[in-house]
């Protein structure tokens, strides 16, 4: 379980709001999250700037609060449904008029209730709750305080130190791939003194260069700026590594002691790679860079690796916070109609839903079908090479194709080339401390550095972006919501 202080802290960003607000203004949303966390068996993504534990608890206190709706909506629809049926039977008998107007005056006193439920309901979602919601107001705080958002049993990102991927690239949860850059260094060519004369090189290992990269983030001092090293192993590769995965039936375990996890990154034919995860949070949580470095030293020469990526900021289908009109006379009258038109429609998904708890559909379903809940153990256990990699996160599935505005798209640049920059700088002098010639990376520093999100035209979309020496544009895999979101 996170600290209260982290725990508040991961609430406070733009998206957190934005999807906290979301979920308040549409019910449907919360499902959507629900089914992303229900992936059985398989491990958890890196979820950059998005606490979906608190969004799930969230759901799950909002739904309560709805149930107090749900009984009064079921008993007055289930009534009206039976007074309009009686009212239509009734309705070409002529000697019937006075009970069949009685019976219609009925139905319109159990239409005006639903339509006040329903009007105080979007009142108090749209206009006085979700005023906590908006950026002026916002405070993880008085959120907490407000809906007895509880702190999870669910650990953070920060206390992982292993991503399990289940496609091709490991890097799940980062966004989308806008190149990189990797060269390798001569180690037994060590750099001349002031007299000419070669200098003894000193000896480094690999992780040396990962504390060096760490020093370079503390002393940069950037907001939003942070590092960390991770582990990345195929999903396909820990049926074996109990340390990793203690059954072939268990969920997979993603914070693993350092030692061990550095044992299995040191093998000649290592499927666990050890990364410098350095993520720069930029326009409160909306865009975040994340740079990969991997260094490897064979014989006498060092790799070096670098891998950008760039997560945009959520779709505007989930930014409707932002978009509420204010409260006057006007919003008040579409509101009452609105009320009256729908309030039927709006009881009918509210009386499905306890009917479906009455009945206990997840019940039934066991009892009819006994052998489903064994079909995935049987899966498994067939399979040597079962996956339990995850393949995306659910921030980049609710990621927008295109920054929200061109200032946005030049931060991202100025970062990039920052921190570009500082770890070349940091390599150099490294390898200069340590005699070794560094003339070679100086060279190749200028066509690096000169690299990088080219903004053109002022319309900046991920399916354009491309950096580094042989990038390439890439588009990337959206959902269909988010094409239909840029079609528009």
């Amino acid at each position: 379980m996170q600290t209260q202080e982290s725990f508040l802290s991961s609430l406070n960003n733009d998206v957190m709001r934005l999807l906290l607000a979301n979920i308040l203004l549409d019910r449907g949303f919360g499902r959507s999250i629900e089914n992303h966390m229900n992936m059985i068996f398989q491990a958890e993504t890196p979820e950059l700037g998005v606490n979906l534990a608190a969004l799930l608890e969230f759901d799950r206190i909002l739904k309560e609060r709805n149930n107090r709706y749900r009984s009064k909506c079921t008993i007055l629809f289930s009534v009206l449904v039976i007074f309009s049926f009686l009212w239509l039977a009734i309705l070409f008998n002529p000697g019937m008029l006075g009970i069949s107007l009685l019976i219609l005056a009925v139905i319109f006193f159990i239409w005006g209730i639903l339509a006040y439920i329903y009007y105080t309901k979007l009142y108090e979602e749209r206009y006085v709750l979700s005023e906590l919601f908006t950026k002026e107001k916002y405070s993880p705080l008085e959120i907490v305080k407000n809906f007895d958002l509880r702190n999870t049993r669910y650990g953070s990102n920060a206390e992982k130190n292993l991503v399990i991927y289940g496609g091709d690239s490991p890097f799940i949860g980062a966004g989308i791939n806008i190149g990189g850059w990797s060269f390798v260094i001569d180690l037994g060519k060590s750099k001349d003194n002031a007299m000419g004369i070669s200098e003894e090189m000193l000896h480094f290992e690999a992780n040396d260069l990962f504390e060096v990269l760490h020093a370079m983030c503390e002393d940069l001092g950037i907001d939003g700026l942070s590092d960390k090293n991770y582990y990345f192993v195929s999903g396909k590769d820990i049926r074996e590594e109990e340390p990793i995965l203690p059954h072939i039936c268990s969920f997979p375990r993603q914070k693993i002691p350092v030692s061990i996890l550095d044992t299995y990154s040191r093998q000649e034919d290592a499927k666990i790679r050890k990364y410098k995860w350095i993520q720069q949070h930029i326009w409160k949580d909306n865009v975040l860079l994340s740079f990969f470095f991997y260094c490897d030293v064979k014989g006498n020469n060092l790799f070096v690796e670098t891998n950008k990526f760039i997560l945009l900021p959520i779709d505007e289908q989930y930014r409707q916070m932002d978009r509420l009109p204010p409260w006057n006379s006007t919003t008040k009258r579409e509101l009452i109609a609105g009320s009256c038109l729908l309030a039927p429609f709006f009881a009918l998904p509210l009386a499905f839903e306890h009917f479906a708890d009455i009945l206990d559909f997840e019940f039934l379903a066991r009892a009819i079908m006994p052998g489903k809940g064994q079909h995935k153990f049987r899966e498994i256990e067939n399979n040597p090479k079962y996956n339990y990699g995850s393949f995306s996160s659910f921030r980049e599935k609710i990621s927008a194709k295109r920054f929200d505005n061109t200032f946005q798209a030049l931060d991202a640049q100025m970062f990039t080339k920052i921190l570009e920059r500082c770890i070349l700088n940091s390599i150099v002098d490294f390898l200069d401390q340590h005699n070794i010639d560094t003339s070679d990376i100086k060279e190749r520093q200028t066509t690096i550095l000169n690299s990088g999100i080219m903004v053109q035209g002022g319309n900046i979309t991920a399916d354009s972006i491309a950096t580094g020496t042989g990038a390439q544009a890439i588009v990337s895999n959206l959902s269909p919501t988010q094409n239909r979101s840029k079609a528009s």
